[in-house]
């Protein structure tokens, strides 16, 4: 009788399909794979020595230690690995309002920032983590996920080009500058009111948007003098003065107090608004000549002046002859006392 080959013995038992990228061809890690998943499934089945193979098709050929063979079909084995969905087919990004700019062929770097941060706080809780966007010169969005996949907004959709001055006549809305009102921090105390340093600046900028709410892509800018522009978004701008942000500090060696002509001090934080047409220079020159002289020669500021004036006009009387009648009563008065006192020495003297 004719033995029985091990193949027509061994029924193999087929594992569970495996995921290739390519039914027809397939990687030589996704042959390895196939070959693995069939010896896991047959190793209380297979004899020892049995080798397995795996073509590029996905078929497998099993070979005994007697020689013998038995075949897999790759439709038993593989199966097409189904495309993942990208995240930029998963997501689909909120329009922000559009971002009005002065140029729509060619944004500047802050229109471009102010562009993206509108993208980014529309779409806050729907970008994954890690995801980045660019805003191009022409004002276009490339928005680049954590998986690498991409989407892209025309710029029609996120900006639009800000009027000329000529149409803007006959807009009613008031630019930025005209809505806020500024309110003034505390003055900064500096070394050199003529010569801010990069950390007082910094320390001005930091007062100024602690004080206010400003908009975003709002710029303020500090001058090496202390003056400040707000630059808005929409291209409007605030001027503060010096005068109402920053004071000399006292000379740190001779202990000399802060001029008052140099931009104040620490008592005397700044109250005005942002230069919009302020009266502060008009009543600081409201005084008559002779309180103007007062404050240069004594330092003080003109209502201690005025107070120190109305003091000594209270405490002299008028030229009405009151002055020198009082002064004679005195010298009655000492003229008697010293009558007195001769009277008594001739008494004396008698006794």
């Amino acid at each position: 009788e004719e033995e029985t080959s091990q193949a027509d013995q061994i029924d193999p038992v087929i594992p569970e399909r495996t995921e290739v990228g390519d039914v027809d061809d397939l990687t030589q890690s996704e042959r390895e794979h196939v070959k693995e998943a069939i010896e896991e499934a047959n190793k209380d089945n297979f004899p020892e020595g049995t080798d397995v193979t795996v073509n590029e098709d996905g078929s497998a050929t099993i070979t005994y230690p007697d020689g013998s063979k038995d075949n897999i079909k790759a439709e038993d084995l593989i199966k097409q690995a189904e495309e993942e969905t990208s995240q930029a087919d998963q997501i689909d990004p909120i329009l922000p309002d559009r971002t009005e700019v002065g140029d729509v062929d060619d944004l500047t770097q802050s229109e471009r920032e102010h562009v993206k941060e509108a993208i980014e706080e529309a779409n806050k809780d729907k970008f994954p983590e890690g995801t980045d966007v660019t805003v191009n010169e022409d004002g276009s969005a490339t928005i680049t996920y954590p998986d690498g996949s991409k989407d892209s907004i025309p710029a029609d959709q996120l900006i639009f080009q800000r009027e000329d001055d000529s149409d803007a006549e006959d807009d009613d809305q008031p630019s930025l500058a005209d809505q806020i009102d500024i309110t003034l921090p505390e003055k900064t105390g500096v070394k050199d009111i003529n010569n801010l340093t990069e950390i007082e600046k910094e320390k001005v900028k930091i007062a100024i948007t602690d004080a206010n709410k400003l908009p975003k892509g709002t710029e303020v800018l500090v001058g090496s003098k202390g003056d400040v522009i707000i630059n808005y978004p929409d291209g409007s701008h605030d001027v503060i003065s010096r005068e109402d942000l920053v004071y000399q500090l006292a000379d740190s060696e001779t202990g000399k107090p802060a001029d008052p002509d140099k931009g104040g001090t620490p008592s005397e934080p700044g109250t005005g608004d942002a230069d919009k047409g302020s009266d502060d220079a008009s009543d600081s020159k409201g005084g008559d000549e002779d309180s103007s002289k007062d404050k240069d020669s004594k330092g003080g500021d003109q209502g201690s002046s005025k107070d120190s004036k109305a003091k000594d006009s209270q405490d002299k009387l008028p030229q009405t002859g009151e002055s020198s009648s009082a002064a004679i009563l005195g010298l009655a008065g000492l003229s008697i006392m010293a009558g007195l006192g001769l009277v008594a020495g001739r008494r004396k003297e008698d006794n």
